[in-house]
């Protein structure tokens, strides 16, 4: 990820890679390589947005799997995208349940949420899940 501009480390390299496993994963999981590859990018992606985070000061940003994502590769995905277009981003080890949200917008006074899921969410879905803005 340091050899190349994030967005090709991302576009070129991980989202394919993730696309392909998926695919198989679909077919036979095998938990190990999914657990080691996310404990890579865990990492790899958490030391870049500590000193991201140290030198910017865009935006705070919230990011958050949504309840059902099978794991953090696409939010990880999504947090070094984000700081590269200059938001602080603050990463949780575990997703949040979609109703404790405005407190902890309001706790870290992040600037917006970003809800992140490696499959399509339904409409109704998160019409429902969502809790609503009134009031804040």
């Amino acid at each position: 990820m340091a050899l190349y501009p994030l967005s090709i480390a991302i576009n070129e390299l991980w989202q394919p890679v993730i696309l392909t496993l998926e695919a198989k994963w679909a077919v036979q999981a095998d938990q190990l390589v999914r657990r080691t590859l996310e404990a890579f990018l865990r990492s790899q992606v958490g030391i870049r947005l500590h000193y991201a985070n140290q030198t910017t000061r865009g935006p705070l940003i919230l990011l958050n799997a949504m309840p059902d994502d099978p794991g953090p590769l696409w939010v990880l995905m999504s947090a070094l995208m984000a700081s590269e277009q200059g938001y602080r981003v603050q990463l949780l080890d575990r997703s949040l349940p979609l109703e404790d949200l405005p407190q902890a917008v309001a706790r870290l006074h992040s600037s917006m949420v970003l809800l992140s899921s490696g499959q399509r969410e339904s409409d109704s879905y998160i019409h429902q899940a969502l809790p609503s803005s009134q009031g804040t």
